[in-house]
């Protein structure tokens, strides 16, 4: 699981840079993804189970409609189902019944999954930050429908709260002093 820390002061290309952690302003659409190498003995099954559960925190609004599943570097649009009722509590999951279905993908193809979240005004400030964590749940075992699941992956995005005081030459407050912080933008 990891999160681009993009820098959005610029308005040059801005290629995604994949972090465990970003920080990110309240609104801000905000890429994700998660990914899964396949096992090296998946010729070996018949069928092959796999899926990503990724849970939120209130600080962070799932869109669901920017999910795109990408085998090796190349967009799938079939083969997978997406859920946002679970069972586990967590916020979506990308479920793929029989990855086999995908004839694409092969011993040591990459899964990748891709998505946005909005930062919202339930963000938590500071540096708790709001946590998005993601495991994978998968096959392994050719002879029966064992089901392994990787360890839990963590990101957590930042944002913050900036507190001016406007005071005059000699330090003394300017009461109803008012001005604008503004992002820049190159």
């Amino acid at each position: 699981k990891k999160v681009d820390d993009k820098n959005d002061s610029t308005t040059a290309e801005d290629k995604i840079e994949w972090h465990d952690s970003a920080d990110h302003d309240i609104g801000d659409a905000i890429d994700f993804k998660l990914s899964s190498t396949i096992a090296e003995n998946y010729d070996e099954y018949e069928t092959y189970y796999l899926s990503f559960h990724d849970t939120e925190e209130k600080g962070l609004t799932f869109d669901l409609a920017s999910v795109k599943v990408y085998v090796d570097n190349k967009l799938i649009t079939t083969g997978y189902d997406v859920e946002t009722e679970c069972e586990d509590g967590c916020t979506f999951e990308v479920i793929f019944k029989d990855l086999k279905a995908v004839t694409s993908v092969k011993a040591g193809s990459e899964v990748v999954v891709r998505y946005q979240s909005v930062l919202n005004e339930e963000a938590i400030l500071g540096n708790k930050g709001n946590v998005n964590k993601a495991y994978a749940e998968f096959s392994n075992s050719p002879d029966d429908e064992q089901r392994g699941t990787s360890e839990e992956d963590t990101v957590i995005v930042f944002t913050y709260k900036v507190t001016v005081n406007k005071k005059d030459k000699d330090l003394n407050p300017l009461p109803g002093a008012v001005f604008t912080l503004e992002k820049f933008v190159a």
